[in-house]
């Protein structure tokens, strides 16, 4: 849609923000009070069981990072809202939060590219969108790493 109307690129990404934080909720709620009967077979229907106890884990360290940096991975989001909400992993609040500041970054990021080069950047995405993903994920955590033996 954005390239269709690349002066819209801003409100789409919006709208995909707003919806993403909503189905965030909903996935937390997923977690929180339907895991057995709708959690589970999600997860084992999109193959990502295996990874469900990994994400709870990774919550303890720092949630918002782990939310923030799942925003740009391949990995779907679903996975990282049901964990959140899963045993209460996670608060609501920072749920929100980590959802908002990761979802705004990269829809906010895309609705620009698409705004200003158009269609050449959305065939350069198709093609190369999971590596920029993975490029992206790698150098947060570097950053952050590099700034907590800096700091």
């Amino acid at each position: 849609m954005s390239v269709a109307e690349p002066g819209k690129s801003f409100r789409y990404a919006s709208i995909t923000i707003a919806g993403s934080v909503l189905g965030a909720f909903l996935g937390y709620l997923i977690g929180f009070a339907l895991f057995e009967s709708v959690g589970r077979p999600i997860l084992e229907l999109t193959g990502l069981g295996e990874a469900f106890g990994d994400v709870v884990l990774s919550y303890r360290g720092n949630a918002i990072l782990v939310l923030f940096l799942a925003g740009f991975t391949p990995i779907p989001f679903t996975l990282f809202t049901i964990a959140a909400g899963f045993d209460q992993t996670l608060s609501l609040g920072t749920l929100a939060l980590g959802c908002l500041i990761g979802r705004s970054v990269r829809f906010s990021l895309l609705g620009g590219l698409l705004y200003v080069f158009g269609e050449p950047v959305r065939a350069f995405l198709d093609r190369h969108l999971e590596r920029l993903s993975i490029a992206v994920v790698g150098f947060s955590i570097l950053a952050f790493i590099g700034f907590h033996l800096f700091s």
